[in-house]
């Protein structure tokens, strides 16, 4: 790891590492990895969506991680998605992760290696539109929904990060077609993920040592993991 790390857990003494397997530890399957970076797409993001993060991953375990980069999806070591960004929140589902989800999800991310990447700034605004117009059109959809739910979801041939997040947690059974149908998930960003998504509880973050996250960060007035597993 290039980067000197720590992982702060809210309202807890924090503790300060040099090494990846002390942060790996805290880390469970399932865990959704919001990131913030400085790349000039990430930029635009989170300019656009006046949020902190422009990247979204989900951890397989074993020090591993599956997002949809511009090389498509791709599984690669958490260090590189620590190193290519100033800080990262996680997120995780209380009592959600079965040994059975969690094996369907590694075969899903498996299954999903190399789909094509779909986004860049310009995309965002597409996504934009294509959300004004699902809006539009969503009473028709869940019209349509009901009327065969049992049609079967084919799976998308491309998808950009928040969008792959959200398929991994529709294959795993953690959200329904129904709720697919009503939140299209080529509509939603990072931010959308953050503030309208069942993405769980905040667990805390993994950061550069010289980063302050201050008040302005879209967790910090979200329900805190370990305040709920402690009562």
């Amino acid at each position: 790891m290039n980067k000197k790390t720590e992982i702060e857990k809210p309202y807890q003494e924090h503790r300060n590492t040099n090494n990846s397997t002390n942060i790996l530890d805290d880390l469970e399957v399932g865990d959704i990895l919001f990131c913030n970076s400085d790349t000039l797409t990430s930029k635009g993001i989170r300019m656009v969506t006046n949020s902190k993060y422009s990247h979204i991953a989900i951890y397989l375990g074993d020090g591993k991680i599956s997002h949809s980069t511009k090389k498509g999806v791709i599984t690669e070591s958490l260090d590189s998605l620590i190193n290519k960004s100033n800080y990262i929140a996680i997120t995780r589902h209380l009592d959600a992760w079965s040994l059975r989800r969690k094996e369907e999800l590694k075969f899903f991310a498996e299954e999903m290696q190399n789909t094509k990447y779909n986004y860049n700034f310009m995309s965002f605004f597409k996504a934009k539109y294509n959300e004004i117009k699902h809006e539009k059109n969503i009473t028709k959809k869940l019209d349509t929904y009901f009327e065969n739910p049992f049609k079967t979801r084919e799976i998308p041939e491309s998808v950009f990060c928040s969008q792959y997040v959200l398929e991994c947690l529709y294959r795993v059974g953690l959200i329904d077609d129904s709720f697919v149908v009503a939140y299209d998930p080529c509509t939603i960003s990072p931010k959308d993920m953050i503030n309208y998504i069942p993405i769980g509880f905040h667990v805390g973050y993994i950061k550069n040592e010289n980063i302050s996250i201050g008040e302005d960060d879209d967790f910090w007035n979200k329900d805190k993991y370990y305040e709920l597993v402690s009562k």
